[in-house]
């Protein structure tokens, strides 16, 4: 029985050495695999570090690229950004966009322009106030006013962050829209002074037709 006893446990003894040998055999093949992984990484990096770094001169094509993307923004119209919206002043007057630039805060370049796309002045708005403006031959205030003044064209607005713009406006927009429209109003209306003028003669006119129906109902009587 006891010989028995002592042949199990040498059996399983026997078997857990085996074990135990393969266990360690698969460790040291994964350990040994790291290293070698290890190693080749290793010499990669040092042969890399030593050889001597190559710059390679930009071609002409590749250093105007580089010369345009380091120049300062322009306007957007030579930049050719899409405007955000646009119109006809005939249909939609500038105090009627600059009153709505004012009340949504907007901020970017409005360029007015005549029919035919010549430009005639831009307006810069941060916040939906105006600080700058120009025109061919005004700055400030003064071009402010000119553009207000314009009843045909067409209009563009385009929302471009504003930085280091020279502020030439200091009044406020609401302001300014009142004060345009007060000169206006004192310079008075070319067109409004053309309908009165011929007002009268298109009055005369319906008076002279007027009275042969008046002798056409005597007749009747």
């Amino acid at each position: 029985m006891n010989e028995r006893i002592e042949l199990l446990l040498d059996d399983m003894l026997a078997s857990l050495q085996v074990r135990v040998r393969l266990v360690a055999i698969v460790v040291l093949s994964f350990l040994l695999i790291i290293v070698v992984l290890v190693m080749g990484l290793r010499r990669s990096v040092l042969k890399h570090a030593h050889q001597p770094s190559v710059r390679t001169l930009p071609s002409p094509g590749e250093a105007k690229r580089a010369a345009a993307e380091a120049s300062p923004p322009q306007e957007p119209e030579k930049q050719g950004l899409a405007a955000d919206f646009s119109g006809s002043v005939a249909s939609m007057s500038l105090g009627s966009v600059t009153q709505f630039l004012n009340s949504d805060k907007e901020t970017g370049i409005l360029t007015v322009s005549e029919n035919d796309h010549k430009r005639l002045g831009t307006m810069v708005f941060v916040e939906g106030e105006i600080v700058d403006a120009a025109t061919s031959n005004k700055r400030g205030v003064p071009a402010v006013y000119d553009l207000l003044k314009c009843r045909e064209g067409l209009f563009s607005f385009v929302r471009q962050a504003q930085s280091g713009v020279s502020r030439t406006v200091e009044q406020g927009t609401i302001s300014l829209l009142l004060d345009a429209h007060r000169e206006l109003d004192e310079q008075g209306h070319p067109e409004e002074e053309e309908k009165k003028e011929r007002a009268p003669a298109h009055k005369h006119g319906k008076k002279e037709k007027a009275s042969p129906l008046r002798i056409k109902r005597h007749a009747s009587h």
